[in-house]
């Protein structure tokens, strides 16, 4: 139906505080694609928690899905076309950065190399994968907990 493509996350809720999504349940992400939507040779997911990512990997060829746990190293074939999905959970704000890299900001023509993401928000983007870097949080306190993985262009 319309309206309905893009990433939609599913999450526990936290009854306690009822402050942002509960990140030690259940939770996920449906990925509707438009009819003529292009095709990705990987797409990532990437949950941001309160203390690190959580992620995992869609091939675009077979639709094969790949979990790869905490911080992980993602690979993509040297100018192959990939897709980020960044979800965060919990209660932090995030600034995911990715060096080397510049994608444009959904729903505007500017192009952006860092997303600022809030509680329950996403941010989805595509880029050619042309070098290897290395993703990170750029905020502060998650920087120091470590919250950063490696993307290997091979």
């Amino acid at each position: 139906a319309n309206g309905t493509a893009g990433t939609w996350a599913y999450h526990d809720h936290n009854y306690e505080s009822h402050n942002g999504s509960e990140n030690k349940g259940l939770f996920g992400a449906l990925i509707v694609n438009p009819k003529n939507s292009p095709k990705f040779d990987k797409e990532y997911v990437l949950y941001l928690g309160d203390d690190a990512f959580w992620g995992m990997e869609i091939d675009g060829n077979t639709k094969k899905q790949s979990k790869h746990g905490v911080n992980p190293s993602l690979d993509a074939a040297k100018n192959s076309e990939v897709r980020f999905h960044l979800i965060a959970m919990g209660t932090d704000l995030h600034q995911f950065v990715l060096p080397g890299y510049r994608w444009i900001d959904p729903g505007t023509n500017r192009h952006i190399s860092r997303a600022d993401i809030g509680p329950l928000e996403k941010h989805v983007f595509s880029v050619k994968a042309k070098e290897s870097s290395q993703y990170f949080d750029a905020d502060l306190s998650n920087r120091l907990l470590g919250m950063k993985g490696n993307f290997q262009v091979h």
